[in-house]
């Protein structure tokens, strides 16, 4: 656990949740979005650095180049800052959809995603694609954070381009994400984020850092759903002590 957050911390994030397919015959996946806005909610209150600009959601994306674009926008900001000699923000990504296994690579579903061998390629957002567009700034992003809850998540591993970005990861390269079908609420994995992120870690300092709360997260989702929703974590360098967010349950006694 840090105990304090870095010296003149600034963030971007960008959170995409994708519910519908126009192209299958799933009703859709509620949850996704569900997701998106109690994370965003979480992060509003309780990421260090984050101005009200820097928080970004898009909803129900229906091409790549949304996403994409989206984040040429963010990057476009963050050079701004670096060419007036101000703080550089780091960046966090997350997103909750269908994920696809593309020959070893993770694509993500938009909502004009067609999800057939032929067609993910041409039709899905791959993971590559979004760590490229992250790269592509005039001046290096410090610090990058990926979260990813979707299916086959562990896939983000095998990226060239992920070497630099810490991975909080749902679930493994070969596993289906998890979600109450019956339900509206959060995924299991979203939803135990946010639980961390408004309960906090008692008897912890005042921040909760990723390293935390990934250990956080595989204890009470491998307890309640089992071994194959352990989720996975990738740290950059020592990225597990970026702080997260503030711990709601510090008492400055501990």
């Amino acid at each position: 656990m840090v105990t304090e957050p870095p010296a003149g911390a600034r963030w971007q994030a960008l959170l995409v949740g994708v519910a519908s397919n126009a192209h299958g015959d799933d009703p859709g996946f509620v949850q996704s979005l569900n997701s998106q806005a109690e994370f965003a909610r979480a992060l509003e209150r309780n990421m260090p650095g984050l101005l009200d600009d820097d928080l970004n959601v898009l909803p129900e994306p229906r091409y790549p180049q949304e996403v994409t674009e989206a984040i040429a926008s963010l990057n476009e900001a963050h050079d701004k800052a670096g060419r007036a000699g101000l703080t550089r923000p780091g960046l966090l990504f997350y997103y909750c959809g269908h994920g696809m296994d593309a020959d070893g690579q993770l694509y993500l579903s938009m909502v004009e995603t067609i999800d057939k061998d032929l067609s993910r390629r041409r039709t899905g957002l791959a993971l590559g694609a979004v760590l490229d567009a992250i790269a592509a700034t005039e001046f290096r992003r410090r610090r990058v954070v990926v979260i990813l809850d979707c299916c086959f998540a562990g896939l983000a591993c095998a990226e060239p381009a992920a070497g630099r970005a810490h991975l909080l990861m749902a679930v493994g390269r070969h596993v289906k994400a998890t979600h109450d079908p019956s339900g509206t609420g959060p995924t299991h994995f979203t939803g135990a984020l946010v639980e961390l992120m408004r309960a906090g870690v008692p008897g912890a300092g005042p921040w909760i850092d990723l390293e935390t709360a990934y250990q956080w997260l595989e204890t009470r989702l491998v307890k309640r759903y089992g071994e194959d929703r352990q989720p996975y974590q990738r740290p950059a360098g020592a990225s597990g002590a970026i702080a997260l967010g503030r711990n709601a349950a510090y008492s400055g006694s501990s």
